[in-house]
């Protein structure tokens, strides 16, 4: 168990090959004078790092993390079977950070409660990522992709009860995302998309294929209620 710590339970800046395996950290201890970390485990420019079975709990706010990826470039990271919460309603708090260039990282099975800013997180030029079957419970945002955060898959998650949505693309500089096969059921919304070039289909909980009826009003023009939960891209008629 670790506790008490002023900035991160386990850092490690440069490595390859590490597993960081079955700890409990907690970061913010009550009634105890400095102990308000701010990252459970953080990792540099790493290579081949697994991080798994871990528990952090108490992430508080300013930005802190429960696991943070970050700073030059860190890439074939597994983050799998680690459990994150929060205490703290109010304030910025990530579950899983993956930024600054992280590339080819696999975050999956993971369970997240109640992170004040997002569940994952993944940014600045954090390409080529895969996030699969993870369980999250509320906050503002499951998985939220910003600045430049392209061709991610993101896939096979279950998303409860999140304020803002399920899924947060944030702007155009998010291309190429591939958001497939998601339970997004029960959130203020399921996916908001100002991105470029996204895929998303088979979502439970946000209608991207459907197959409906129209009513020819005139000689050439036919009302189809498509039911879908965007603007349709492709549509397929037969008279």
């Amino acid at each position: 168990i670790l506790e008490g710590f002023g900035n991160a339970g386990i850092t490690i800046n440069l490595g390859y090959m590490i597993t960081i395996s079955g700890n409990n950290i907690i970061t913010d201890v009550p009634n105890v004078v400095g102990a308000t970390g701010r990252i459970g485990i953080s990792l540099g420019p790493v290579n081949a790092v697994i991080v798994e079975g871990n528990s952090i709990l108490g992430i508080t706010n300013s930005g802190n993390s429960g696991i943070k990826i970050s700073t030059g470039g860190p890439n074939n990271v597994t983050i799998s079977n680690n459990i994150v919460t929060s205490h703290v309603t109010s304030g910025l708090a990530y579950g899983i950070y993956v930024g600054d260039a992280a590339s080819d990282c696999l975050v999956s099975n993971n369970v997240l409660i109640n992170l004040r800013s997002a569940s994952i997180f993944l940014y600045n030029n954090c390409d080529n990522n895969t996030v699969t079957a993870n369980k999250i419970c509320g906050g503002p945002k499951g998985i939220w992709l910003v600045t430049d955060a392209d061709d991610n898959f993101i896939s096979g998650n279950d998303i409860k009860d999140c304020s803002t949505a399920a899924i947060v693309i944030a702007a155009a500089t998010e291309a190429n995302n591939v958001i497939q096969n998601n339970d997004l059921r029960g959130n203020t919304a399921a996916i908001t998309n100002a991105g470029t070039s996204s895929i998303i289909k088979y979502n439970v909980g946000f209608v991207t294929e459907n197959s409906v009826s129209g009513a020819n009003t005139t000689a050439t023009t036919a009302v189809i209620n498509h039911g879908l939960a965007a603007a349709a891209t492709y549509v397929w008629c037969s008279f």
